[in-house]
């Protein structure tokens, strides 16, 4: 489950690192005084691509989170269980050190991967924000043969 809280948190990056992209090219779009349609052509194709690449994380984040949640939560119980069951001695004191940071991981490792998902959330509002100031543009300021 590691490897793929890991690629999971890969996939966010990357696919919040083309948001910031296609978000600051909107931004110098929006500046240029006249531009061109198939400028917005081009905007419109990479979020729609971006739009699939989320759509496909979110599908992975939906199928597997059930499953890492429950997994988590089933540690954690298990570690408070094993924590509260036997009292502390020397014989055991490390046991009980290794049982408390396996459910701290498993909490981080949740915290981590719903932050990722959420950063993604955050930049896509942004480009949708930059898009509906791309549609109240004033006509005159856009140039093309067949617009």
């Amino acid at each position: 489950m590691p490897v793929f809280k890991c690629l999971f948190a890969h996939v966010c990056l990357l696919i919040q690192e083309k948001s910031v992209l296609i978000k600051q090219s909107l931004d110098i779009l929006l500046e240029h005084k006249p531009f061109h349609v198939s400028q917005i052509r081009r905007q419109r194709r990479m979020f729609c691509y971006l739009q699939k690449q989320t759509s496909e994380a979110n599908a992975i984040f939906t199928e597997i989170c059930f499953l890492w949640i429950s997994k988590s939560v089933l540690r954690c119980y298990f570690s408070a269980y094993d924590l509260l069951k036997e009292p502390w001695t020397e014989n055991n004191w490390s046991y009980k050190c290794i049982v408390l940071l396996d459910a701290v991981f498993h909490i981080s490792s949740l915290l981590i991967v719903s932050f990722y998902a959420g950063r993604v959330s955050e930049i896509k509002t942004k480009i949708l924000d930059s898009l509906i100031r791309l549609g109240m543009v004033n006509h005159s300021r856009m140039e093309g043969e067949d617009y």
